[in-house]
């Protein structure tokens, strides 16, 4: 069942003509590459630039694990949400100092090979710098999201997602491609710290496009004295049953992929033995299909309630989970079956899990929201990769046999997380689908 709210009281055609002023549109465009530039610096942040950043510094394998691992506590941080907005006047000014202090200490850590100290001083000036860039990018990472995303119309959000998704997932694919092969050629040539200046003067480029785009925003609306009010705010989100099956349903998700997705690495090159190209072959052709299926699947979940379109994405992850449990040395193949349908399923679930919250808050008290949802859904999905790793390790340590069969840590997990999968798509179906949901 459907509640209809204008805002304002305007009528649909006056809501039409608000969302093609040129303000609105100007801060729709901007918005969409800002969180492309944003994506690109996060990039820069990961994987194999960052490995190669700190095994520079000098530190350790299990150092190096340790520093990665940090990014798995940001959504923590949404929680300085409830501590921030009471105190935001300016929503737009508040974004942007965070979002600038977040990128001045993640360009610190770039700046610290060519730092004058010793090892356990560059690891600690590493160490602080990440938690810092995390807590103040996480602090208004929701608060963003609300703002910037004011300028949508209401009934094309998916379909927006769905090119913001584009546009950051294909253009980070052709800056991490051509971004490498540069590095890599200052690599060869013996001038490694040459490539790291290459690799500050992006993130430099990017962090000003970022600050650029943000400019280009709208100032927004006036927040509601009610929504100030943390005991308000906590009164109406947790009261309110219809966004608690909404949490629900996401942890369920959450569950299911962290208890699989962060283990599926090392299956793929230890007991698939497949080499870093053929993985890097896999990822991309699997991301260019989600880039295709995400503007279909926007304008499928614009047509209908985001819960089914969240559904939908569910059956394709369960898809995927079921395919992986089969995967095996001998149907390695099965591997990049298993990786498309996840890439699919993401499409989905990506778009879905933020735009579900327009259907069961008020507007008011979206950013609160929002920052609950990802911590309690954060939180879980990170217990379950512990539990995760447990499973696995007791699985290995039996000779990778149960019961006298031959079965794969990462079969026997991804067996739980279609399961967890199977049980969100019915809470979606029976439950989240079945309620009122609001027009906003």
């Amino acid at each position: 069942m459907e509640i209809g709210k204008m805002e304002g009281g305007r009528g649909a055609g006056t809501q039409t003509e608000l969302y093609d002023t040129p303000v609105y549109v100007r801060s729709r465009r901007a918005y969409l590459w800002q969180a492309a530039f944003e994506y690109f610096v996060s990039l820069l942040l990961a994987d194999a630039f960052l490995a190669k950043l700190l095994l520079y510094i000098g530190m350790s394998d299990g150092m190096i694990g340790v520093v990665s691992s940090l990014t798995s506590f940001a959504f923590l941080f949404q929680l300085l949400t409830f501590v921030l907005t009471p105190h935001v006047h300016n929503t737009k000014k508040t974004v942007i100092g965070f979002n600038l202090g977040g990128w001045i200490f993640f360009l610190i850590i770039y700046l610290v090979p060519f730092m004058p100290f010793g090892v356990p001083v560059k690891t600690g000036i590493v160490i602080l710098s990440f938690l810092m860039a995390y807590l103040l990018k996480n602090a208004v990472g929701t608060v963003c999201f609300g703002w910037a995303n004011s300028f949508v119309d209401p009934r094309k959000r998916g379909e927006y997602s769905a090119l913001k998704e584009i546009i950051s997932l294909a253009g980070g694919s052709l800056f991490v491609l051509a971004a490498g092969y540069v590095v890599e050629r200052f690599e060869a040539a013996g001038a490694e710290r040459i490539g790291f200046g290459f690799l500050i003067a992006l993130m430099i480029v990017c962090g000003l496009a970022d600050f650029y785009c943000l400019m280009r925003i709208g100032s927004g609306e006036k927040k509601n004295s009610a929504a100030r009010r943390p005991a308000a705010v906590w009164k109406h989100i947790l009261g309110n049953r219809a966004f608690v099956h909404v949490i629900i349903m996401i942890s369920l998700w959450y569950i299911g992929a962290y208890l699989t997705v962060g283990f599926m690495g090392t299956f793929k090159t230890t007991e698939l033995a497949l080499s870093l190209g053929v993985i890097q072959i896999i990822n991309v052709a699997a991301s260019l299909c989600r880039i295709l299926i995400s503007g279909p699947f926007g304008r499928y979940s614009d047509r209908t309630p985001y819960a089914k379109g969240y559904r939908t994405a569910l059956l394709c992850m369960a898809a995927a989970f079921a395919v992986n449990v089969f995967t095996a040395p001998e149907r390695k193949w099965l591997v990049f079956l298993y990786t498309l349908l996840y890439q699919i399923g993401a499409a989905g679930t990506g778009q879905n899990g933020e735009n579900i919250c327009y259907n069961y808050v008020d507007r008011e008290y979206m950013v609160s929201a929002m920052a609950i949802k990802n911590c309690i859904s954060g939180l879980l999905g990170f217990g379950a990769s512990l539990v995760g790793s447990r499973i696995l390790t007791a699985i290995q340590e039996r000779g990778n046999q149960i019961c006298g069969i031959r079965i794969y840590g990462q079969q026997f997990l991804s067996a739980l997380s279609c399961m967890f999968m199977i049980a969100a798509f019915l809470y979606a179906k029976h439950v989240v689908e079945k309620q009122e949901r609001i027009i906003q």
